[in-house]
């Protein structure tokens, strides 16, 4: 399901866990994963305190992102 214009997914999601193969308890939790745009994410950042804020590539260590990328990696720091 998507919710905000398109910017949140919601979904429901079901762990089981498993004991010598007999299924010993279940956890059903509902999900929602936000979508930001990068210069969005960023100024959150920023007016948090952040900076040093290095964006790469989801999976590609120090890569810069190209407008075509659907996964980016922020990497920032916060003193005090």
């Amino acid at each position: 399901q998507h919710l905000d214009n398109e910017r949140v997914i919601r979904c429901w999601n079901k762990k089981e866990r498993f004991v010598d193969g007999v299924q010993v308890a279940t956890e059903v939790f509902d999900y929602n994963e936000r979508m930001y745009e990068e210069a969005e994410f960023r100024s959150l950042l920023e007016a948090a305190g952040f900076t040093k804020i290095q964006v790469t590539k989801a999976y590609e260590h120090d890569v810069a992102p190209t407008v075509n990328d659907i996964g980016v990696v922020f990497s920032c720091q916060k003193i005090g």
